[in-house]
């Protein structure tokens, strides 16, 4: 984790744990171990299949803006609607989830239920 954070990967996926363990000697059969042990201790979070942060609960680490976030789960993608507007100060509205708008299709647990 520390050579994640070191190379400013704070939001990462499995290959960038794969180079950062083999950079710093430790086996490839072990990285997907290790990432699970560490998701099950708060170490780092699972975003989805395959892409993690690293807690601010880790030393060094300031949490990561929810929009850093968002930007690394939909490629291509641009913070919008509410979002952006919040952000640019239009207005006073805190939006309670962060928008974005992408050129991909995207199927949601939420809309998937209907």
């Amino acid at each position: 984790m520390r050579k994640l954070s070191e190379d400013g990967k704070r939001i990462f996926t499995i290959r960038d744990a794969r180079e950062a363990a083999s950079f710093c000697g430790i086996r490839d059969s072990y990285v997907v171990e290790s990432l699970h042990h560490l998701s099950n201790t708060g170490w780092i979070v699972r975003l989805k299949k395959g892409l993690y942060i690293i807690s601010s609960s880790f030393p060094g680490m300031t949490p990561i803006h929810e929009f850093e976030i968002a930007m690394a789960l939909v490629h291509p993608a641009a913070i919008s609607h509410w979002s952006a507007m919040h952000f640019h100060g239009m207005t006073e509205q805190i939006p309670q989830r962060v928008y974005i708008t992408t050129t991909k299709a995207i199927v949601t647990s939420r809309l998937t239920k209907r």
